[in-house]
């Protein structure tokens, strides 16, 4: 019962293209991306399928894709959107300073549930204290040095994406998704 709830919060939306491999450092242990085309349906979905109360007025109508990261026993949640200016704008109260990093701002959050809040049950048991902005991207995680490894790979172009083992999966499935999970190790 709960595996077709879980499934029924992409109905009536499109898959798209994984934007998480991308921005995940090559050797994370693992992705795990959610993508769809209408975040309002989503949220709607959520209130149906799972009695959500929806907050319709958080910033986020243009997101597309909820990634998650698994990085040395840690994780950082990527929120992928085609225009970011409404969660910049939900962000600017949470935040309490920065630092920069490669040419990269990192914010210190003060409210670290509220990623758990939005995303449930997508994204569970995760503190977000900090994040960063790599392109049309937010970068939420527990540490600072995370961050730091997600933004020094990026920069470096050792993505998860050009890695072997994502290769060879993404040529044995569709090229668009609403779920996808691949694990970073080859056996």
């Amino acid at each position: 019962d709960s595996i077709s709830k879980f499934i029924n919060l992409f109905k009536s939306t499109t898959p798209l293209s994984d934007k998480t491999a991308g921005i995940a450092p090559q050797n994370a242990g693992a992705i795990l991306s959610f993508s769809f085309n209408d975040y309002d349906q989503f949220l709607r979905n959520q209130q149906f399928f799972l009695d959500a109360i929806a907050n319709t007025d958080n910033g986020m109508e243009n997101i597309e894709e909820i990634g998650v990261i698994f990085l040395n026993d840690e994780k950082a949640v990527a929120v992928h959107a085609f225009e970011n200016e409404g969660i910049m704008e939900s962000l600017e109260g949470l935040r309490t300073g920065s630092v920069s990093y490669q040419g990269s701002e990192i914010w210190q959050l003060q409210k670290p549930t509220f990623i758990n809040e939005l995303f449930q049950p997508l994204v569970k048991n995760f503190e977000p204290n900090f994040y960063t902005v790599i392109e049309n991207t937010h970068v939420f995680a527990s540490s600072q040095n995370i961050l730091q490894i997600i933004i020094a790979n990026k920069r470096s172009g050792f993505t998860f994406d050009k890695g072997k083992v994502y290769q060879t999966v993404k040529e044995q499935i569709g090229s668009e998704s609403s779920m996808l999970f691949v694990s970073g190790t080859i056996r």
